[in-house]
């Protein structure tokens, strides 16, 4: 009886009924597994069930992204090291770490890695109004207003707590085409504006909203907040970077998530352009 149910003719002789079909018991007992051991790949663990070595090469993936998951103090951050040792020995990709817990600075500078602390005490300084030579943009002819408009309106709206007016935007734009004058003649990034430069002709506008934006930035640029107002000082070309943000206030955050994501984005698209992994 069970053989005559067991045989493809479509007959059940069994009077007990299973609500577990074939394709749900498979997930649990599969009947086959694939192969995971690429050649240069990383060793993450062993099998579950088969105990079989997991090395996996995130090149010959159809898509390469992952995530370490797990409930604080349960190993995240130590299983995280590895993976990157592996990536700058094994490779010639770059690294980027966000470490809003300060747990990677030894780690990072011991590598020979550039470890960036943003807040407002740090000695660390990133310039928003940085344009890499080698953007694909900029290169092409774009002017630098145009590429740095929407990241400095970004941070203005951070920075004054609500969302910009169209009075605000053309202010913005007629400033940003004024101070970046002397770096789109001589492309030398010594002429690199800063707030500070910014600041400056926005106090020079006899408008009410370009004095009402002044009082806003005035903290921003010769006041306790003035950190973002300096010209870059760290090696963002550097093959391991780690952006520290564990001592990023709450009226800092915004601030310092804008001006780290477009440092991040700069160098991921500088690295594509190059065919480079990052």
């Amino acid at each position: 009886m069970f053989l005559a149910t067991a045989l493809p003719i479509g007959f059940n002789n069994i009077s007990i009924k299973r609500t577990l079909p074939t394709e749900c018991v498979s997930i649990f007992t599969p009947f086959d597994r694939l192969n995971t051991l690429h050649s240069g790949g990383f060793f993450y663990s062993l099998h579950a069930d088969t105990r079989q070595a997991i090395v996996l090469n995130h090149d010959r993936l159809k898509a390469g992204n992952g995530f370490i998951l797990g409930s604080s103090g349960s190993g995240k951050g130590m299983t995280m090291k590895p993976l990157v040792l592996n990536i700058l020995f094994n490779t010639d990709d770059d690294v980027i770490l966000v470490d809003p817990e300060n747990e990677n600075k030894r780690f990072v500078e011991a590598l020979g890695g550039q470890s960036i602390e943003l807040s407002h005490v740090s000695k660390d300084y990133i310039n928003p109004f940085d344009i890499p030579l080698e953007d694909e943009d900029f290169q092409s002819g774009t002017h630098p207003t145009t590429l740095k408009l929407d990241l400095i309106l970004s941070i203005i709206e951070a920075m004054i707590g609500t969302e910009v007016n169209p009075a605000i935007i053309s202010t913005v734009d007629g400033v940003l085409t004024e101070i970046y004058k002397a770096f789109q003649s001589s492309r030398d990034p010594k002429d690199l504006p800063t707030f500070k430069e910014f600041y400056e002709v926005m106090t020079q506008e006899e408008t009410i909203v370009a004095k009402e934006l002044s009082e806003v930035l005035k903290i921003y640029v010769t006041g306790s907040w003035s950190n973002f107002s300096n010209q870059t000082n760290v090696d963002i070309e550097s093959r391991l970077m780690c952006y520290n943000t564990s001592k990023l206030g709450e009226h800092l955050k915004a601030v310092g998530s804008f001006l780290m994501f477009d440092a991040i984005w700069n160098r991921i698209a500088k690295n594509r352009n190059s065919n480079k992994n990052t």
